[in-house]
């Protein structure tokens, strides 16, 4: 049976992509066919909290990177998937999330949710 790690933010707070990401882990027909882990990545519980840095989100990312790394040596996973944040400093922190899972060469599904792409002259 495939291994698949879901790294994902759920509710709290609760806004569009995390409810999303809900709806994936609830899922019994991604579930049944596989043995899932899911490894949580919220860092803020209130939406008035989101894109504000801290002391306690730094720690809290610091002590979730050696986490995932132990998740991934102890589940090896055959794909992860990864809600990647779309801007910013967590787009920064999320790409060190991805070079741990990286490390482990496991193959990684993106799922990106955000307002969608603007181009430059339409």
């Amino acid at each position: 049976m495939h291994k698949v790690l879901f790294i994902l933010k759920i509710p709290p707070p609760v806004h569009g992509s995390t409810l999303m990401n809900q709806q994936v882990l609830q899922s019994k027909a991604i579930r049944e066919p596989f043995e899932t882990f899911y490894f949580p990545l919220s860092l803020s519980s209130e939406v008035s909290q989101i894109g504000k840095l801290s002391w306690k989100k730094f720690r809290k990312t610091a002590s979730d990177y050696f986490s995932l790394y132990r998740t991934m040596k102890s589940f090896r996973p055959s794909i992860v998937y990864f809600t990647v944040s779309p801007t910013g400093a967590a787009l920064l922190k999320d790409f060190i999330f991805y070079r741990i899972v990286r490390y482990f060469k496991t193959p990684v599904i993106f799922h990106h949710h955000g307002k969608g792409v603007r181009l430059n002259g339409d």
